[in-house]
């Protein structure tokens, strides 16, 4: 049996013999788990490795693939590849564009907002115990509330949309304001600061690089609006989660909604782990106590239309690379 090309890691029992079938020519494994260098189950004649979040590309994980060419992530965000390291060894590297979960994420997004607006969670862990009391759950209406959008590429304009199809203001912070989209969207450009302060929800659509690493850290939450609801369907790190827990205890945050968190992949017991990483378990703990929070697992780009996008986006990647096109390239 010919030794396996393509080495696809964190599928399913769908997603495996979905790209099995679309690049059995190439010849390709699957794997449920994700990727790490002690884990390769193979590395000689080893040519691409296809990962989600949690596969981890890095020095350790390259220099155990030494026929390696192409990394191709099936994400929309690469901060769990090491893209230098890829680039000085000459390799390519692709990913997924927003587009294939933009709608995806925008819906999961306002999802969040909507459960959080109508308490949605606590009504329903109290229906279900057979408690019907509602008048302590008040709620609040979207129309003719600020949305302020932080980061618009694909999925940001999405969720700028929305709101604006809920009868929200919507605000806007980015790196290179667009008046034309603006206008044309019916969104305002403003600062960070003017759309901290200025809004009923702040939801966070910006990639993780150094620059947006706790972007929201004290000074951010300190100047949201007392009551204001904090979202993030970005990448966790996007949010300094110690400053976000003081700012929910001490009541001044209304609530918040994540779906991505920093050390989401850690274990549930801190038990064993470093300090910092133990940090974060803990500080998920008092996340969890709290009944103003609604968390997800990473999943608001979950939809099987999305999938099937993300999938076929990530065969068409492959494709391109080896017909020598350069589509959807990092490096």
């Amino acid at each position: 049996m010919a030794i396996p090309r393509v080495l696809c890691f964190e599928t399913d029992d769908w997603l495996g013999p979905y790209l099995q079938e679309r690049l059995e020519d190439l010849g390709v494994a699957c794997f449920p788990e994700s990727l790490a260098a002690e884990s390769l189950p193979h590395t000689a004649g080893v040519e691409v490795v296809c990962g989600e979040l949690h596969s981890r590309v890095d020095a350790a994980v390259l220099d155990r693939l030494p026929d390696l060419k192409l990394v191709a992530a099936r994400t929309t965000g690469y901060d769990q590849i090491d893209l230098e390291a890829c680039r000085s060894r000459g390799l390519a590297v692709c990913y997924v564009p927003g587009e294939a979960q933009a709608t995806a994420v925008a819906e999961g997004t306002f999802a969040l907002i909507l459960a959080l607006c109508h308490h949605l969670h606590r009504a329903w862990d109290r229906t279900r115990h057979g408690d019907y009391a509602f008048h302590d759950l008040l709620g609040m209406d979207l129309e003719e509330k600020t949305l302020g959008v932080v980061g618009l590429g694909t999925i940001g304009r999405r969720v700028a949309r929305l709101g604006r199809g809920f009868g929200m203001e919507v605000l806007v912070s980015r790196r290179q304001p667009d008046e034309a989209l603006a206008r044309k969207m019916g969104f305002r450009h403003v600062s960070l600061e003017e759309l901290l302060r200025a809004s009923h929800v702040v939801t966070l659509h910006c990639p993780l690089t150094p620059e947006t690493r706790h972007l929201i850290n004290h000074w951010a939450l300190r100047t949201m609006r007392q009551g204001a609801l904090l979202i993030n369907t970005a990448r966790g790190a996007v949010v300094d989660t110690g400053a976000l827990v003081e700012a929910l205890e001490s009541g001044h945050l209304g609530g918040a909604g994540l779906d991505v968190y920093e050390g989401e992949d850690l274990p549930h017991d801190p038990t064993g782990l470093p300090p910092e990483e133990r940090k974060l378990v803990e500080l998920h703990h008092r996340l969890l106590a709290l009944d103003n929070v609604v968390l997800t697992p990473h999943m608001s780009f979950y939809t099987s239309e999305a999938r099937h996008n993300i999938a076929d986006t990530t065969v068409g990647n492959i494709r391109a690379f080896y017909a020598g096109e350069r589509q959807n390239r990092l490096v």
